[in-house]
């Protein structure tokens, strides 16, 4: 069954800490599903992204963002993603978390508020 990727659930808080590993270090399950919400699984993947890809100096780390989408294209292909509007929406979400108190913004929001179509054109140049 194909999920449409513009809208579905996003797990909201896809970082290393809800990642188990087996001793292969192959994914085996996803946990701490507090910030579930309806929207596109697509932001999870920003979320994945910023973790595994960006360095401690905000700068991206391009092989490990090719090896990223090579391991999530295996599962669900991707083709054309118009990563603007999903950055957009991630940015929102963010937001709207840290008004509720459920999360801290991640550190360096404000760059990608201001101008989220760098972050897409990151994302994008390692799909």
């Amino acid at each position: 069954m194909n999920m449409p990727l513009d809208r579905g659930w996003a797990h909201g808080d896809l970082q290393s800490p809800a990642l188990l590993l087996d001793s292969d270090r192959q994914l085996r399950t996803i946990v701490d599903w507090a910030l579930l919400h309806p929207g596109s699984p697509l932001e999870d993947l920003v979320d994945a992204f910023l973790t595994l890809c960006v360095d401690e100096n905000g700068r991206l780390v391009e092989d490990r963002g090719k090896a990223l989408f090579e391991a999530y294209s295996s599962l669900t292909p991707l083709s054309r993603i118009a990563w603007t509007p999903v950055v957009a929406t991630w940015c929102g979400q963010r937001l709207l978390d840290a008004v509720a108190n459920k999360r801290d913004l991640p550190p360096g929001i404000e760059v990608y508020l201001r101008r989220p179509e760098s972050l897409a054109t990151a994302i994008a140049t390692c799909n």
